[in-house]
């Protein structure tokens, strides 16, 4: 029974896929050719300091197929390509289609089982390599299958000057084969046709906009075609990034010395610049994105920094040859939460159909079929695979097919079309198509195991991880998690190895015997709970930064950010955080080469332990705002202020006022107003003058009001004084501490939470007794040697001495007091114990800690959120007072 109206019918079929449009029936190689004689002396490349005008790209190309024909390279033949992103890969591409061949590119990242699996299916029998591929393992496939290695210096250095070869080729032939993921554990090799890769670039849509386009994307994915291929076939230019991964900062840097005009990013890219760095898009005509879900908040953030842009929402598996479909937002457009894949290309056609292949109405969901010139031949030597995706079609042409996608979409009343979720296991994250049956496949086949499920989870809103689930063979055993990831990589690419592997004793199942996935339990990212403690705040905070990232509790300083769940995408984030958080200028790569909190801390600044001791630490060194002083608590130590920086305003720097006695000797301070002279020495060695900004916890706050009395005694205006749960002897008559040295030093192990046995507290009678039981049995202290932690313990016996016999002077000024709420405060309130010092609004607040814990991130997180409105110029007065 005919559920359309015929009106509707018409629409649906006909009316939202009248997308033809007429475009040369021709190869790449002859468009390019065409191209090149239109305009021979037009820059179409440009990488770095090479720039080569279509004139000289088309003799490279030349030479290039010449040479390969040479090699015995025909028509309809297969060449590898194993290099690094350069203008000479892009000569080799065009110049292997010149040859009437196609192109296997590969990704340098693939395992080596991976890259000689698809050599062995492709058949090809030459493989060409640049300098930086030449030591690679997969090299050693090609001569055992009795074919050639060859260097693209070699490939490259044909006559210059030599024609086209002439070599006749079919549009209809293929250009590339392009390997994806496989639900039988096998990649599988998508061939794209000339004609299909044409008419994509052809496209109305990018008429008179790819005017230099970025191309860093690997050439092993199909966005390298839109990259390649839409400006070189209309007379624009390719700005080739230099190889590896792209960060903000260097995308910045891109589009700004080169003027680009188009930058494709995947949508999970496109998220994290856009929440992180929107304003790398500035001067870019237009930015497309796809390959996932798209962020509508995403697209309202770049249109909203960048109104000049237009952001292009693009859908399309390699198997319909990059997009399919688009929908463009400039400024002003409405942006619905859920963001549609937009109408059919040209010469593109769509339809929703349901499980009789029959078209469903508008707003119901159906399954998404795709045909027209885009679509590829099928899979290369899969037929029975091919039959099963690429079907007949029973709207279009005679003879014609269209692509079976498995994606679940309904057509919307304006005729875009909404992306609803999957109908199979197949699953995109990052951009990257992934069949989880070749990742379960890959597990279940690891020694040991019995069982193994693998399913995609977002348990932190719009980071899709891949999970994996093991069931060990023999009961009772357990299995190495950690082992099995690895052994995954060696056959895996690594966007396709579980970010976690989780041991159960049996997988949960349904009923119906199915898996129970909504059953499995959230993974546990391991972390470096025992690993060593940080040697320095950069460390510290960098720590932070992996957790927050991360999306875990805690991060060891040695532990690295890919083993606990990370990727690029992350790493791009991580890279941005430390931008912001520490004013350090950090790429992606370095995230790459050193991925612990130690290894970037020493790309950082190279602070050593010894260097952290000194008078004034650099928490935060870039900026140009007025610099916050936090000055130490009896420690001596300012190190602990590194967990302001997460929610202190960027623009301006950050220093610790530390003891002097840790770094140069000599004896410790007979009074406060000693140490408050110390203090406004280190300070002025970075500020001369005023206004000074000072911030201290305990012992610090005594000082830093005494800095600041002292700094208005002689003219100097001081802006802004926070006092951490600074406390005071209530009164003359109050009580000192007159315990005991070795009393003294077992309360304190007390306080830092050591439950010291009867054996221990008998050999503690010395400072340097409690340094060295320390150093062996706290994390905090581990990284020290004895002498200093001995120096850190006698500082503080010292300054507690101080504290009781200090008497503050007047602050003429307002100031903020934060107070312990959880402390046991039986001398009274310690913020109205202050007042009387500070001739000004006190503006009071009760942090929900003890007053140790105020010394601590969480603690100094929420300090430093309702002191950055006043410190970032926000307005004149404090924020209200809270309450516990």
């Amino acid at each position: 029974m005919e559920i359309l109206e015929p009106a509707e019918r018409e629409r649906l079929l006909e009316e939202w896929n009248d997308t033809e449009t007429d475009i040369p029936e021709a190869t790449l190689p002859a468009l390019f050719q065409a191209q090149a004689a239109r305009t021979p002396d037009a820059v179409a490349l440009v990488h770095g300091d090479v720039r080569l005008t279509y004139a000289e790209l088309n003799s490279r190309a030349n030479a290039v197929a010449h040479h390969l024909m040479s090699e015995g390279v025909e028509s309809g033949s297969l060449v590898a390509v194993l290099m690094e992103r350069s203008a000479d890969l892009v000569a080799v591409l065009l110049g292997v289609l010149k040859a009437g061949a196609g192109y296997v590119p590969l990704h340098s990242g693939y395992p080596v089982e991976r890259i000689r699996g698809i050599l062995a299916e492709a058949g090809t029998n030459i493989l060409i390599v640049d300098e930086a591929m030449t030591s690679h393992e997969a090299v050693s496939a090609i001569p055992e299958a009795s074919g050639t290695v060859l260097s693209a210096r070699d490939v490259l250095s044909g006559v210059v000057g030599v024609g086209d070869p002439g070599v006749v080729v079919s549009p209809g032939g293929v250009a590339y084969v392009m390997y994806t993921s496989g639900s039988t554990g096998r990649p599988k090799g998508v061939a794209a046709t000339h004609a299909g890769v044409a008419a994509f670039a052809l496209d109305r849509c990018w008429t008179g906009v790819a005017e230099r386009v970025l191309f860093h994307a690997n050439h092993a994915f199909d966005a390298s075609t839109y990259e390649l291929w839409v400006p070189l076939l209309s007379g624009g230019c390719v700005v080739v990034a230099p190889a590896g991964n792209v960060d903000a900062a260097g995308l910045r840097a891109l589009v700004d010395d080169y003027n680009i005009t188009n930058v494709h990013a995947t949508a999970g890219l496109f998220r994290v610049l856009a929440e992180e760095s929107p304003e790398v898009f500035a001067g870019v005509r237009e930015v497309s994105t796809g390959g996932d879900v798209v962020s509508a908040a995403a697209i309202r953030n770049v249109l909203a920094v960048c109104p000049g842009v237009v952001v292009r929402s693009t859908y399309g598996p390699t198997e319909t040859t990059a997009f399919a479909t688009h929908i463009p937002y400039l400024a002003g457009d409405e942006v619905p939460n859920a963001v549609p894949i937009g109408r059919p290309m040209d010469n593109t056609r769509a339809y929703v159909l349901d499980a009789a292949l029959r078209p469903v109405p508008v707003g119901v969901a159906g399954e998404l079929y795709l045909a027209g010139t885009g679509l590829a031949l099928g899979y290369l030597g899969r037929p029975g695979l091919t039959a099963g995706r690429f079907v007949a079609d029973p709207y279009g042409p005679p003879g014609t097919r269209m692509y079976r996608t498995g994606d679940v979409v309904r057509w919307r009343a304006d005729g875009n079309l909404d992306f609803l979720g999957r109908g199979d296991e197949q699953v995109k994250i990052r951009g990257f198509r992934i069949e989880l049956g070749e990742v379960e496949a890959a597990l279940a086949a690891q020694p040991g195991v019995a069982q193994a499920a693998v399913v995609v989870r977002e348990d932190v809103p719009g980071d899709k991880r891949l999970a994996g689930y093991v069931v060990p063979e023999l009961v009772g055993t357990t299995l190495d998690t950690a082992h099995l990831r690895a052994r995954l990589g060696e056959r895996l690419p690594d966007y396709m190895v579980p970010a976690s592997v989780t041991e159960l004793s049996a997988l949960p199942l349904t009923l119906n015997g199915k898996l129970d996935w909504r059953a499995l339990p959230a993974p546990a990212y391991t972390t470096g709970s025992s690993g060593r403690a940080p040697a320095s705040p950069r460390e510290e905070v960098l720590c932070e930064l992996f957790a927050e990232v991360l999306g875990v509790d805690r991060v060891g300083v040695d532990d690295n950010f890919f083993e606990l769940g990370g990727h690029s995408l992350m790493a791009m984030r991580l890279v941005s955080r430390i931008q912001s958080v520490l004013g350090a200028e950090l790429g992606i790569r370095a995230v790459f080469e050193a991925p612990t909190a130690a290894g970037l801390a020493a790309r950082v600044d190279g602070v050593s332990a010894g260097d952290s001791l000194r008078p004034l630490l650099a928490l935060r060194e870039s900026g140009t705002g007025t610099p916050l002083f936090c000055v130490h608590p009896a420690s001596g130590l300012s190190w602990c202020y590194a967990g302001l920086l997460k929610r202190l305003p960027a623009g301006f720097p950050v220093h610790g006022i530390q003891a002097r006695l840790l770094s140069e000797g000599g004896s410790a301070p007979d009074s406060v107003e000693a140490m408050a002279r110390d203090g406004v020495a280190a300070m002025r060695s970075v500020q001369k003058t005023g206004p000074y900004r000072l911030l201290g916890w305990s012992l610090g706050g005594l000082v830093a009001h005494a800095m600041a009395a002292m700094l208005q005694e002689e003219g100097e205006e001081v802006s802004f004084l926070a006092l951490l749960d600074a406390r005071l002897r209530a009164k003359d008559g109050d009580p000192v501490d007159d315990r005991s040295e070795r009393e003294v030093l077992l309360a304190g192990l007390r306080e830092l939470g050591h439950v010291v046995d009867e054996a221990d507290a008998r050999r503690i009678t010395t400072v340097a007794d409690a340094a060295g039981y320390l150093v062996e049995r706290d994390r905090e202290f581990a990284a020290m040697d004895g002498a200093t932690a001995a120096s850190m313990i006698g500082l503080s016996l010292a300054n507690k001495r101080l504290m009781n016999e200090h008497r503050p002077p007047v602050f003429r000024g307002d100031a903020f007091f934060f107070t312990a709420g959880e402390e046991d405060d039986a001398a009274g309130d310690p913020a109205a114990a202050f007042a009387p010092y500070v001739d000004g609004p006190l503006h009071r607040h009760v942090i929900a800690c003890t007053h140790r814990e105020m010394g601590r991130p969480a603690a100094l997180a929420e300090i430093a959120g309702l002191v950055a409105p006043h410190l970032a110029g926000a307005g004149e007065t404090g924020p209200e007072e809270s309450g516990a």
